[in-house]
């Protein structure tokens, strides 16, 4: 039986082994008195020989995982043979029978019990530590394995185990500083790592913990010590090749000592369940994806919550460039789409949208995306692909989450562009599809304000009223009575407008538009020549103003009431109590300006350039002041003359705010203010005007300040300029390009020196000013210098899609002002050579006839017309273009030698012969023209026509 037994228990049936077993000892006894008591006394001497029996018994109950059975069997062992050497290897047994069998709490003390004993101390720690955990005593088994791990001496596989155990009791005990700690001993010591795949778990789960609590380094250091797929393959093979030699080992002490190898057999079965677990995740990872993707995620998301927006940029860009075909590359591209729009890398941000649209039609993130495109768009005031991107999300994406804000978006966009009609049905849309949308009241409104700038004054005062009577205490109640105040400041009912804004204030106080409705109560009063009421209303509102518009607007109408009424001093100390109360405002240079300015006019000639000197000084090395460059103009202004004579005014200040259709002369632009006919002091003569520029404008360390430097050089510039010294200026704005980096440079310097540049024919020189002036300065006045400048270096490489680009996004978010008449030329040049003709024609007629844009540009827009006219053939509505060309343009001979070809090429198109010889035969008698590639094609034309 004993045989049999064995054999079973060999074989792994431990159930036969179990009943021989039982059997043995039932049928050995003839007195059973010693097994049956509640307390078992020692086996008699001639039952000893039962020891093995009962130890085998109950090793093949423990190893069928009848619990307890094996307990019970344990314990009689204990009683039965208290002197055995193999009692600890029993008592070890008991204690893991009673974790494993749901009693932690009993197996405790057991374990306790054999700490002491060396050859069990590390196997019977680690099962310690689990069952103080599983007794829901987590701080025991802390301070247990805390304590263990600062024992001498430990070996380093055993020592790793014990780290292993600890880590995660960190982790929930919410420990993060100390798991890091743990984490990074770990991971210096890796090879000696049972579980690789677990190191990395530990480490993604403190890492995710890190992030989030926002801290970043933490949440990185952790996700950097993830092993990738290969390293893992390489440890792994370590790791079983280490338990072999483990296996092997035991193997050949249980050959020495058959009789006594019970634990050193289950030393190895654990040792297998080992080898099996890692061989098991050995062939997983080198089958399963890469684990590198969704780490760089969590990678990028950290990189993109700390702010380093390049840097996650670069992570989501290495998913895509490595992994392109992993399930973490939609995300990847998303989070790329929102780093970029963060960034306002517009055009990145856009190409990845499309990038996303074309790879995963159908994706996760595509109704965020289908919004964020246009959205970018908008934001960049690129309202025509803002409108085609919306749309297509609206076709396209019927259920999209941000329908109901898209419809709106899109009426907004369409009110933005002037298109009121447009604006007004889809307002109007959105109702019909929203009827108890949350921004129906909204869209109302919205409609109301498209009919007032449409111009349908009657109809918005109806939809107005309407509004205010549907939402009496509505988010736009206040400025809906304001509105309705303008429409009455255009039918010219000022008295009605001043009793209407005295109760707008009562009604709403500081809420709502109040600068608004103060400077309409000054443009009214400005209107009936109330002045003084005027100017007091004007101050007001610059005080309450929330917009730098709106306070410009005001401040500047009363400085041009006072400067009308010769009162200097009055606007003196106006500018300067604005000075005091916003120091740092960005209108303090402007309005220092014209507290010198005021000096100059008051006679006091030295001090007012004086003061101008010193505020420029202040504000030298600052290129985002801009009015410096306007006080830098007027010290050249007067350095220029002997007698400050001349009194250049600076550039205007932005126009008025959009709430008075009727405006009147007494709300216009300062710049419009006539000069003084007080005569100021006889200045000194000055001998050296740039120096005496360069000695009023240098400030202490000028050497170490490239903004001052660049701009004591554009005053030398400035005063060549004023001289008429066009060669000398042109050299001094190109030593200021070839000496300073862009970023060093006011937007004044940066249009300039770009516009220098490709005149001079050196057009990628001029890129990197014009790109930073749009980039970085795209509110100023100034930033049209830019997408001019851009558009004509694209039509010259003969780009006409992009310089139409350009050209059309100035004029449409509406920054052309500078260079208005350029960039409007410019877009219908772009247009005609796009084969655009009907969308040209508009804007060549408003070129040609704006009075203020006399000049070559009138020329060559009557040409294109008359082209335009050539083109559909209709040639005598060509001709009369051509021919008020070289009529009218002789002072522009280039495009008049055009224009005499085209007009005799005309007259042969209509048959009249006689009429294209005389003009050809008058164009070859002018000289000026003989310099032109036209005058040689004339010359054939007429050999060719005279000798028929």
């Amino acid at each position: 039986m004993w045989k049999e037994a064995q054999g079973a228990f060999g074989s792994g049936d431990y159930t036969h082994a179990a009943t021989a077993l039982q059997a043995i000892i039932t049928g050995s006894s003839t007195d059973t008195q010693w097994l049956s008591g509640a307390t078992i006394p020692a086996a008699p001497p001639n039952r000893q020989w039962l020891e093995p029996v009962f130890f085998m018994l109950g090793a093949a109950q423990f190893n069928g995982k009848n619990w307890p059975d094996a307990i019970s069997t344990f314990k009689k062992y204990q009683q039965l043979f208290p002197k055995s050497p193999r009692l600890a290897q029993v008592t070890f047994s008991l204690a893991q029978a009673d974790l494993l069998g749901g009693f932690p709490d009993d197996s405790i003390p057991l374990f306790k019990s054999l700490l002491e004993l060396s050859d069990y101390h590390a196997k019977v720690f680690l099962f310690l530590v689990e069952a103080s955990k599983r007794a829901g005593r987590p701080a025991d088994a802390i301070a247990l394995l805390e304590k263990e791990r600062g024992r001498p001496n430990l070996n380093p596989d055993y020592l790793e185990k014990i780290n292993l155990k600890l880590f995660p009791l960190y982790l929930d005990a919410g420990g993060g500083q100390k798991a890091e700690l743990l984490l990074q001993q770990i991971d210096e010591d890796i090879a000696h790592v049972a579980d690789i795949t677990l190191f990395n778990s530990m480490a993604v789960q403190l890492g995710d913990q890190f992030l989030a609590k926002n801290d970043i380094a933490n949440a990185l250091n952790c996700y950097r010590r993830v092993r990738n797929n290969e390293q893992i393959l390489i440890l792994q093979k370590q790791q079983i090749e280490n338990l072999q030699r483990q296996r092997a080992a035991n193997l050949a002490r249980i050959q020495a000592d058959p009789l006594n190898s019970e634990q050193l057999q289950l030393d190895n079965k654990d040792i297998d369940s080992e080898i099996v677990k890692d061989q098991q995740i050995l062939v997983q990872y080198q089958t399963l994806p890469p684990i590198l993707p969704p780490l760089f995620l969590r990678i990028g998301r950290a990189y993109s919550m700390d702010g380093s927006l390049w840097e996650a940029g670069v992570v989501y860009r290495e998913i895509m460039r490595r992994y392109p075909h992993c399930a973490e590359a939609e995300a990847a591209l998303y989070g790329s789409i929102v780093v970029f729009d963060k960034l306002k890398q517009v055009d990145r941000a856009q190409a990845l949208c499309q990038a996303y649209m074309t790879q995963f039609p159908q994706g996760k993130y595509v109704d965020s995306v289908g919004f964020l495109r246009g959205a970018l768009a908008y934001d960049a005031q690129d309202y025509d692909k803002a409108i085609s991107y919306f749309e297509d999300s609206l076709k396209n994406q019927p259920n999209n989450p941000r329908r109901e804000q898209t419809e709106v978006i899109v009426g907004d966009i369409k009110l933005r562009q002037q298109k009121f009609d447009e604006a007004i049905a889809a307002y109007q849309q959105y109702q019909k599809d929203f009827p108890q949308g949350r921004m129906v009241e909204q869209a109302e409104y919205r409609t109301a304000l498209a009919l007032l700038f449409g111009g349908k004054a009657d109809d918005a005062e109806k939809a107005l009223q309407a509004y205010l009577q549907k939402y009496p205490q509505g988010a736009y109640a206040a400025d809906g009575e304001y509105r309705l105040l303008v429409i009455q400041f255009a039918a010219k009912q000022y008295d009605q407008v001043i009793a209407g804004c005295l109760a707008w204030q009562q009604k709403h106080g500081k809420l709502g538009p109040l600068a608004e409705v103060l400077s309409l109560m000054g443009d009214c009063y400005a209107s009936e020549d109330r002045n003084d009421e005027a100017v007091k209303a004007y101050i007001e509102s610059y005080k309450e103003a929330q917009t730098v518009e709106v306070l410009n607007y005001s401040i500047f109408a009363a400085s041009k009431i006072l400067q009308k009424q010769a009162k200097w001093e009055d606007v003196a100390t106006m500018f300067q109590e604005f000075v005091k109360d916003n120091p740092d405002h960005p209108t303090v240079v402007a309005a220092l300006f014209w507290i010198g300015r005021a000096d100059v006019k008051l006679g006091k000639v030295t001090e007012g350039k004086q003061f101008l000197a010193e505020t420029a000084k202040k504000y030298l090395n600052d290129p985002t002041r801009e009015a410096v460059d306007e006080i830098i103009t007027q010290l050249a202004q007067l350095d220029a003359h002997k007698h400050l004579a001349v009194a250049l005014l600076p550039t205007p200040p932005p126009p008025g705010p959009a709430v008075a259709p009727a405006s009147t002369s007494a709300t216009s632009s300062p710049a419009t203010t006539p000069l003084s006919a007080a005569a100021p002091e006889t200045p000194p003569l000055i001998e050296d005007p740039a120096k005496n520029l360069e000695e009023i404008l240098t400030v202490p360390d000028t050497s170490s300040k490239p903004t001052a430097q660049a701009r004591i050089l554009y005053a030398k510039a400035e005063l060549a300029r004023i001289q008429r010294k066009l060669d000398e200026e042109k050299e001094l704005l190109l030593d200021i390009a070839k000496g300073f980096k862009p970023e060093d440079l006011s937007p004044i310097l940066l249009g300039q020196i770009g516009d220098c540049l490709v005149q001079g024919g050196q057009s990628d020189q001029a890129m990197p000013f014009y790109n930073y002036l749009m980039d970085n300065y795209d509110q100023s006045p100034l930033v049209d210098y830019a997408y001019n400048g851009l558009g004509q270096i694209a039509y010259s490489q003969k780009d006409y899609l992009k310089a139409e680009r350009y050209f059309s996004k100035a004029l449409n978010k509406g920054v052309a002002a500078t260079k208005l008449k350029e960039i409007t030329l410019g877009e219908a040049q772009a247009l005609l050579a796009l084969n655009r003709p009907n969308d040209a024609k508009p804007l060549f007629e408003q070129v040609a006839s704006t009075r203020a844009w006399r000049g070559e540009s009138t020329a060559l827009s009557v040409f294109s017309l008359g082209k335009i006219q050539m083109d559909l053939g209709n040639f005598a509505a060509a001709n009369a273009y051509y021919q008020r060309v070289y009529v009218a343009y002789q002072k522009y001979p280039g495009i008049q030698a055009q224009a005499y070809l085209n007009s005799g090429e005309a007259f042969e198109k209509l048959g009249k012969i006689p009429e294209a010889i005389n003009t050809y035969s008058e164009m070859l008698k002018n000289p000026n023209l003989s310099v032109f590639p036209e005058f040689a094609n004339a010359k054939q034309r007429l050999e060719h026509l005279t000798s028929k």
